[in-house]
């Protein structure tokens, strides 16, 4: 599941990034009391509609990729075991700390969770204006992940 979502994924980032224009028919109702009129608005993809991201930028993209996809790997290794450890002698078992997921998400919501927040912290940082806003960004969210990612690993959950 987790490979066809990413392929539909990248699928739909290659059509995007290999189209010159998007012709777009949009109603326009005007001001004064006349019937709408139709009018076809054309989108050049070729101009720039963001800031390019830095080598620095990709570099940040890439930690959090890195960091994202071994939380989704321990997250769907706790999900298909119902893992259970040992803290100071006790037997606990696997519940989720992330609210949008719930205590016990299926692999399924997980693999659909972390698609949509990878490919939405992409997004996200391109939308931000380069600098001090976006390394902030990329900073914080990079540093939480690995923050989850140490922590799964402080209770002994492996990929």
């Amino acid at each position: 599941m987790k490979k066809v979502m990413l392929a539909v994924a990248m699928l739909l980032v290659a059509s995007v990034a290999n189209a010159e224009e998007i012709n777009v028919s949009v109603p326009v109702t005007p001001v004064v009391e006349t019937p709408a009129v139709k009018q076809d608005v054309k989108l050049d993809l070729k101009q720039p509609m963001f800031d390019k991201m830095s080598n620095v930028d990709l570099g940040m993209e890439a930690a959090y990729m890195v960091v994202s996809t071994m939380d989704w790997a321990q997250t769907r290794n706790m999900a298909q075991r119902h893992y259970t450890w040992n803290v100071n002698g006790e037997q606990r078992f696997y519940h989720e700390s992330n609210p949008v997921l719930g205590n016990h998400p299926s692999k399924t919501k997980i693999d659909l969770y972390f698609v949509s927040t990878d490919i939405l912290h992409y997004a996200v940082a391109k939308v931000i204006p380069a600098g001090r806003w976006r390394s902030l960004w990329q900073g914080l969210t990079v540093t939480a992940e690995a923050y989850c990612v140490m922590t799964n690993f402080q209770k002994d959950i492996d990929f």
